[in-house]
């Protein structure tokens, strides 16, 4: 039961401080290492920390859920007004189902191989995904502010 707590405490924390406490510019600009906090803290569980530590490390995981309140405020900006609730509805729903299916798919892997293994291997593979992603938005970011096109390969 204990486990349980440390994600959402991080996740309420997170929540509070980057929803409530920082400016637009602010939560865009910690997208990129707020995703990666999700996942960092998930690798030290290959060393089998103990109840205290765990906890920690998934309340530390938790607080890089900041990262959605950046992309909310991108959402809200990006979208037409008269589209606004349903996108961020759409990507809401987007964001549950595929935690859930990551919740299954390391769950499947966690029945033959040891916890010390699996969550390690989650968290590589979060933040291979939040760096190629941040690169990605960096490129593309670069790209705009050179004028380039978008379909200019970049």
């Amino acid at each position: 039961g204990f486990l349980l707590m440390g994600l959402p405490i991080g996740l309420v924390a997170a929540d509070i401080i980057a929803a409530r406490l920082l400016t637009s510019r602010l939560q865009r600009r910690i997208i990129a290492p707020a995703a990666l906090m999700s996942f960092a803290p998930l690798a030290a569980f290959a060393a089998s920390p103990g109840l205290i530590p765990a906890v920690a490390l998934l309340a530390a995981s938790g607080l890089g859920s900041a990262w959605t309140a950046g992309i909310d405020s991108l959402l809200i900006d990006t979208a037409p007004p008269d589209l606004r609730n349903r996108t961020l509805a759409l990507a809401g729903a987007g964001l549950m189902f595929t935690q859930g299916a990551g919740f299954a798919l390391w769950g499947v892997a966690g029945q033959y191989l040891p916890v010390t293994v699996v969550i390690p291997l989650a968290a590589a593979a979060g933040v291979l995904t939040a760096w190629m992603l941040r690169s990605r938005r960096a490129a593309h970011s670069s790209a705009r502010r050179h004028g380039e096109s978008e379909d200019s390969g970049v």
